[in-house]
């Protein structure tokens, strides 16, 4: 991980974080969304962004998130499709996800 992005997430993390935890949503996106500007293609960004999502109940931004995901660390699709399966029932929405992996390698 760059130094950069290194620093960012500890002290971007700690920040939306603790927003989080405290229930501030709208100031943890507000904080996500600044990292992620920083570092728009961090898989782990995108991937606590998403995780964030599904909590705050924002399924289709998480699904979309997540397709991020997907896109930069072709690694990640297990624990991409895990977290999408335990957020939505639509299949079809499951399907985009999976079309956008298989995408990569077509």
């Amino acid at each position: 991980m760059p130094h950069a992005l290194a620093h960012t997430m500890r002290t971007s993390g700690l920040t939306w974080e603790r927003y989080d935890w405290a229930g501030r949503s709208n100031d943890a996106l507000d904080a996500f969304q600044r990292a992620r500007r920083l570092f728009p293609n961090s898989p782990e960004i995108n991937w606590r962004l998403a995780n964030f999502y599904v909590r705050a109940g924002k399924i289709p931004e998480a699904l979309r998130t997540l397709q991020m995901v997907l896109q930069e660390d072709g690694t990640a699709g297990r624990r991409v499709f895990t977290l999408a399966t335990n957020a939505t029932r639509d299949r079809n929405a499951l399907l985009e996800i999976a079309s956008a992996s298989a995408s990569r390698f077509l």
